[in-house]
């Protein structure tokens, strides 16, 4: 299918259909399925936790209050090492503490994020 066929219908897809997008190796149609009205919480949780996020698409994500609301987007985002570092450090006071401890142990996050975590840690133990 042509890239801007697959733009149009990733915003007015059925679930099964972006279920398929949701797999396309293009950033772009990926942006476009997230901006899908119709998409779901369990299909966001998905996204986030793809290795082929872009920057643009966790940001949507991230700023999206209906999708934030969520802790386990909130935490996806922030362990996806795609998530643009800004991005994850905002999202990062929103997780609950067991979670900062955990990444402020982590050797797979961020060095900024790890010591950011460690700090809230710090902070919120007090």
């Amino acid at each position: 299918m042509p890239r801007p066929q697959k733009l149009i219908l990733a915003a007015r897809a059925d679930r099964a259909t972006r279920v398929l997008l949701i797999r396309d190796v293009d950033p772009q149609v990926l942006f476009y399925v997230c901006k899908n009205p119709k998409i779901t919480l369990d299909e966001i949780l998905e996204i986030t936790k793809l290795g082929t996020l872009s920057g643009a698409v966790a940001d949507l994500i991230a700023t999206s209050a209906q999708w934030v609301q969520s802790e386990q987007v909130r935490l996806n985002l922030v362990q996806n090492p795609r998530t643009p570092t800004p991005t994850a450090l905002k999202l990062l006071a929103g997780l609950n503490i067991r979670h900062l401890q955990t990444m402020a142990k982590s050797w797979n996050i961020k060095p900024q994020i790890k010591q950011a975590a460690l700090k809230l840690v710090i902070e919120r133990g007090r």
